[in-house]
């Protein structure tokens, strides 16, 4: 064997251990998807040296194609075929494929106040699940995958990361394909409302509201009730998006079309639904002049609700009295205004996170105001230390605003004389 020949198989056999090497990452992502034992992992470190050696002992000794041929068959096995194989002899699976990628994206599920974590785990989840799919398709692994970028579709929305958001949503609509059964169904109707609302979020409104319409147009005939409570949604939402965008007659329409969906079924979610629908007519009512329907739609909000122990529905609340409260004011109403603005603290006063803290946060300012403008300058000042107590506890951006606003008042009442 001359040198030439020698030099030529050693660069080949180092090439061929490196490309092993480069590929071994991938393998492991195969591995970690499939559920293999450790021992797995370990043994797929040492395929690149094993391979590189056999390649270097047949520079040396004879037969050298038929090491050759082995080094050959390590290194043209794709990463999926090399996982596999590698599962198979140490044992198999130590639990089932995806297993702990569920287990991250249904803990991120979880985690809805707190987005960041969320994504942390669902970044974790979703290579896994991809290197699934790539492994072992199936209709569930698509089903596990679409599942999970909707949800980071979902996170990603909430952090106001429309763009990434839209992206991840797109694949699960992929992935669902034309695939009609009841779940893809619900999940490609799901997928589509949060890429309405990310459209909305985003300044695509009119993307966004032709989206909510193909929603009720498509999915509108489903009688089942996971169907109808999608597409009852789908028309909340695109009540409010026309609201937002001071389109009051459409939104309306909107609102009322939801309302009559959903009669008087007493499922739960419905029920909330239709709550938030009737929330949803009061600012338009205000806005077109219709100040009476607006004051009695939300006494009905509050007086049917009241109680409510979930924190959605207490929001809702709040929010319906914050409404009746300054529709009351702008009809110089102030006494059932301040009456309005105080049943919120007295509600919810003892409540210190998240948001219904703020609803009383934003109630103490509204009240503050009024009084300032009664003359009741110590009232005022005694709401607005308040409010200043409140930010201090649960500091936030929200929170800070309102404490400015109370801070403004403050300045004014000190400007214009002592209480």
């Amino acid at each position: 064997m001359d040198v030439l020949q020698v030099v030529v198989k050693v660069v080949i056999s180092i090439c061929f251990g490196f490309t092993l090497h480069l590929s071994s990452s991938a393998v492991d992502r195969s591995l970690a998807a499939l559920g293999a034992r450790p021992s797995a992992g370990r043994l797929n470190r040492y395929v690149p040296v094993v391979a590189t050696c056999v390649w270097l002992l047949a520079v040396v000794v004879p037969f050298p194609e038929f090491l050759a041929l082995i080094a050959l068959a390590m290194v043209g096995t794709w990463p999926s075929i090399r996982a596999r194989l590698l599962l198979a002899v140490t044992g198999g699976a130590v639990w089932e494929p995806g297993e702990r990628a569920q287990g991250r994206v249904d803990r991120a599920r979880e985690l809805v106040e707190s987005p960041g974590e969320a994504l942390k785990l669902l970044d974790e989840a979703i290579p896994m699940l991809e290197d699934l799919d790539r492994t072992d398709r199936t209709p569930a692994t698509a089903r596990q995958l679409a599942y999970a970028l909707r949800q980071r579709g979902r996170t990603y929305a909430a952090l106001d990361r429309h763009e990434e958001a839209l992206a991840d949503l797109d694949r699960a609509l992929e992935l669902a394909g034309d695939r009609v059964d009841e779940d893809s169904r619900d999940s490609a109707c799901r997928v589509n409302m949060l890429q309405a609302w990310c459209f909305c979020r985003m300044g695509r409104e009119t993307e966004g509201l032709a989206k909510y319409e193909e929603i009720v147009r498509t999915y509108g005939d489903d009688k089942s009730l996971g169907m109808r409570t999608n597409v009852v949604r789908a028309l909340v939402s695109q009540g409010a998006a026309y609201g937002e965008l001071g389109r009051e007659l459409q939104s309306l329409e909107s609102t009322d079309r939801a309302l009559q969906m959903i009669g008087d079924d007493p499922d739960p979610e419905l029920g909330y639904l239709r709550l938030s629908a009737m929330f949803n007519r009061v600012h338009p009512l205000v806005d077109l002049g219709r100040t009476s329907e607006a004051i009695e739609v939300a006494r009905r909000v509050v007086e049917t609700h009241a109680d409510a122990a979930d924190m959605e529905t207490r929001t809702l609340v709040a929010d319906a009295l914050i409404a009746q409260g300054m529709t009351l004011a702008r009809l110089a109403e102030v006494g059932p205004a301040l009456e309005a603005f105080e049943r919120v603290d007295k509600l919810y006063g003892t409540e210190v996170a998240g948001a219904l803290n703020e609803r009383v946060a934003e109630s103490l300012v509204e009240r503050a105001g009024l009084l300032e403008l009664e003359g009741r300058t110590a009232e005022a000042r005694t709401v607005c230390d308040q409010v200043a107590a409140r930010s201090r506890r649960v500091p936030s951006e929200t929170m800070g605003k309102y404490l400015a606003q109370a801070r403004d008042i403050e300045l004014r009442l000190h400007r214009d004389g002592p209480a």
